[in-house]
C-alpha cells in the first residue's frame, strides 16, 4: 500500500499550491522554459515517491514545468495566431496548436483569461501550459463537439493548468478526450460537463491503442456522467493508465469509471453531495469483461450514491482505501458479463480497507464487502463498521480466504455470510455485536457450500448465536478453536452429519433438560441432564461423525436402548451417573458408563 509521510505530504501540498497558482518562491509567474530556479522540492518529492512506490509512478509525476521544458526550446503564444476575446476563439487556438505540432513539438502558452472554444485538437509533442486560462466549450448548432481532444496519433503531450467549463456544451460532450501514447493531463479543473469531465479513450481499430496515459492532480465537478472515464473500444483495449491524486465531486454516475487493462487508481478522492436519485453512482467502478490487472490503492471515497468500489475482472487489487457511508455496499466484487453469460472474476485481493456505515443512508444492500461469482480471492484485514445488513458476504464463490477482518455491529444481519461457495476459510476474524449470527453458512437449496473451515475467530455479542447454518445443505463444515462468548443462542448450530466441531471456547450452558428426543448443541462435549423424562433418542440434527458426548444425570434418569441409541442395555442412571457416547454420523454408540 502506498503511504505518504507527513514530510512528503507537506512537499506535495506545496507542489500543488505552485501547480494551481503558477507561482514560484518569489511570487513571480513561473514559466516552463528558461527558468534557472531550483526544483529541489519537487525533486525531493519525486525521490520520495520513488522510494515509496517505485520509479514508474515517480517518473509519471515529474514536475509539469520540467516536462514542458524537456525536449523543446520553442514557445508559441496563442495571442500571436489570431484574434482573442471573440464569441468563438477556436480557430486562433487551433492555429497555435497546429504550429506547435508542425514544429515537431513546442510549448503553447496563452494570456490569462476566459475564451469560448470547441473541438480543439492537440497533436504530438505539444505542451499546453495554460495556468489562468479558462476554456468554455461551445458546440456549433447541430454539432456536439468536445472542448479538447488529445488525438489518437499523438504522443508526449502535456496538458497543464487549464480550466474547462462544459456548461455550454452539447448534451453528449465531455471536457477533455485523451487518446494516443505517453500523454499526460495534470493540474486541470473541469466542471459542469454533460458527459465526462476527463475521458481517456481508445478508439476503434485501425486507430492506435491508447496506452501509458497519466491523469494526475486534476479536479472535476458536476460531471453529467463520470468525473474521470477510462474507456475501451471492442478491439482496442486501453492499457497502462495511471489515475493519481485527483479530486472528483458530484459526478452523475461514477467518480472514476475504468474499462481497460493494467491500470492504477491511487490516492484519489471522490465525494458526492447531490441528492440520491436512484442507486446508480459508484465512487469507483471497473465492471467489464476486459478488466484485468487493476490496482485501486489508498483512495478516499465519500458518500457514493451506490457502491463505494464496484469491480469485476481478473487480478483485482483493492488495498488501503477508505470508503465512508456508501449508499449500498462498501466494496462489491462480482463476476463479469460476456456474451455467453457471467464469468467469475478471479484472483482478487481486498485488504486493509476501512469501510464505515455502508447502506445507512438508504435501504440498500448495506454490505461491507460483497463477493459473488469470484474465485481465488482473499478478503483480509479490513475494518468494517456498522454495516446496514452484513459485514462480509460471499455467494457462489470458490477458493476464498476471509481472515483477520474486524466486523463491528452489523445492524440487521450477520458478521460473515457464506452462500453456495466451496473451499472457504474463515479464520482469525473479530466479529462483534452482529444483530443475527456471527458466522452464517446459509444454504437452503442446492448447490450447497462445501469444505468450509471456521477457525480461530472471536465472536462476541451476536443476537442469534455464534456460528450457525440455515437449510442444512452445507457439508464438510469444520468449526474449531473459536472463542464464542456473550452471544444469545447456541454457540455453534449446524445441520448435517458431515460437519464437525472441536475445541471451541464457549460460555454456552452445559445444562440440558431431559426429553424423549434429547438435543445437545454441537459445541458441548459434556452436559449435565436435569429432570427424569426417559430419553429414547438423540437429535439427529446435531449428529456428526466422530462426535463424543458425555452425559451426567444430575437427578437420575433412564436412557433407553433403541432407535439411534445403540447401548449395551437400557441405562437406569442414579444421581450423578454418567454415560459416554460416540456418533457415526447417524447412530450413537455407548463407549462407557458409570453408576457414580
Amino acid at each position: 500500500m502506498l503511504r505518504v509521510t507527513p514530510d512528503s505530504f507537506d512537499l506535495a501540498h506545496e507542489a500543488l499550491r505552485e501547480t494551481y497558482h503558477g507561482l514560484g518562491d518569489d511570487g513571480e509567474s513561473r514559466l516552463p522554459l528558461g527558468v534557472d530556479r531550483s526544483l529541489s522540492r519537487r525533486e525531493v518529492m519525486a525521490r520520495s515517491l520513488t522510494g515509496l512506490a517505485g520509479v514508474g509512478i515517480a517518473s509519471a509525476l515529474i514536475a509539469p514545468e520540467r516536462a514542458a521544458a524537456e525536449g523543446t526550446a520553442l514557445q508559441i503564444n496563442v495571442a500571436e495566431y489570431g484574434t482573442l476575446g471573440t464569441s468563438n476563439d477556436s480557430a486562433t487556438f487551433q492555429a497555435a496548436l497546429n504550429a506547435a505540432s508542425s514544429a515537431g513539438g513546442a510549448t503553447v502558452v496563452c494570456p490569462s483569461g476566459s475564451y469560448f472554444v470547441t473541438n480543439l485538437r492537440v497533436k504530438a509533442g505539444t505542451k499546453l501550459w495554460f495556468p489562468g486560462v479558462k476554456l468554455v466549450n461551445i458546440s456549433p448548432e447541430g454539432v456536439e463537439t468536445h472542448c479538447m481532444t488529445v488525438v489518437s496519433s499523438s504522443s508526449d503531450v502535456l496538458v497543464y493548468g487549464v480550466e474547462i467549463d462544459g456548461s455550454q456544451g452539447g448534451v453528449n460532450t465531455s471536457g477533455i478526450i485523451v487518446e494516443g501514447v505517453r500523454n499526460r493531463v495534470t493540474g486541470v479543473y473541469v466542471h459542469d460537463t454533460p458527459q465526462s469531465c476527463i475521458f481517456v479513450s481508445s478508439p476503434e481499430a485501425p486507430s492506435p491503442v491508447t496506452s501509458h496515459i497519466t491523469v494526475d492532480h486534476c479536479r472535476t465537478f458536476n460531471a453529467g456522467i463520470n468525473g474521470i472515464t477510462v474507456g475501451s473500444a471492442a478491439h482496442n483495449i486501453t492499457q497502462h493508465i495511471l489515475i493519481y491524486s485527483n479530486h472528483m465531486k458530484d459526478s452523475g454516475h461514477a467518480g472514476i469509471s475504468y474499462t481497460g487493462q493494467r491500470g492504477a487508481v491511487i490516492n484519489n478522492v471522490t465525494e458526492e453531495t447531490l441528492p440520491i436519485n436512484g442507486a446508480v453512482a459508484d465512487s469507483f467502478t471497473a465492471y467489464s469483461n476486459i478488466i484485468s490487472d487493476i490496482l485501486c490503492v489508498g483512495n478516499s471515497f465519500y458518500t457514493s450514491h451506490n457502491h463505494g468500489i464496484h469491480v469485476a475482472g481478473n487480478r483485482l487489487t483493492i488495498v488501503g482505501n477508505e470508503v465512508i457511508e456508501p449508499a449500498q455496499s462498501g466494496i462489491y466484487v462480482v463476476g463479469h458479463v460476456e456474451p455467453e453469460g457471467v464469468v467469475p472474476s478471479a484472483d482478487f485481493l481486498v485488504a486493509h480497507n476501512l469501510i464505515n456505515a455502508p447502506g445507512v443512508r438508504i435501504e440498500g444492500q448495506g454490505y461491507g464487502v460483497y463477493a459473488e461469482r469470484a474465485s481465488g480471492g482473499v478478503i483480509a484485514n479490513n475494518e468494517i463498521n456498522t454495516p446496514l445488513t452484513h459485514g462480509i458476504v460471499i455467494g457462489r464463490c470458490d477458493t476464498v480466504s476471509i481472515m483477520g477482518n474486524a466486523v463491528r455491529a452489523p445492524q440487521t444481519g450477520y458478521g460473515v455470510e457464506v452462500n453456495e461457495s466451496q473451499r472457504v476459510a474463515i479464520c482469525g476474524n473479530t466479529i462483534y455485536n452482529a444483530h443475527l449470527v456471527g458466522v452464517q453458512i446459509d444454504d437452503p437449496a442446492s448447490p450447497a457450500s462445501t469444505d468450509v473451515a471456521v477457525t480461530g475467530n472471536v465472536i462476541n455479542g451476536s443476537g442469534s448465536g455464534g456460528v450457525g447454518g440455515v437449510g442444512g445443505m452445507a457439508t464438510r463444515v469444520a468449526v474449531a478453536s473459536n472463542t464464542i462468548t456473550g452471544n444469545t443462542g447456541s454457540a455453534v448450530s449446524l445441520n448435517g452429519a458431515a460437519n464437525k466441531t472441536a475445541a471451541n471456547f464457549t460460555d454456552t450452558s452445559a445444562t440440558v433438560v431431559s426429553a424423549a428426543m434429547l438435543s445437545v448443541s454441537r459445541d458441548i462435549t459434556f452436559a449435565t441432564i436435569t429432570g427424569s423424562t426417559t430419553i429414547t433418542s438423540l437429535d439427529s440434527s446435531v449428529a456428526e461423525t466422530g462426535r463424543v458426548l458425555a452425559l451426567r444425570f444430575k437427578d437420575g434418569c433412564t436412557i433407553q436402548d433403541g432407535g439411534n441409541l445403540i447401548l449395551a442395555s437400557n441405562f437406569v442412571a442414579p444421581a450423578n451417573g454418567i454415560i459416554v457416547l460416540v456418533c457415526d454420523g447417524t447412530n450413537w454408540y455407548e463407549t462407557a458408563r458409570s453408576l457414580a
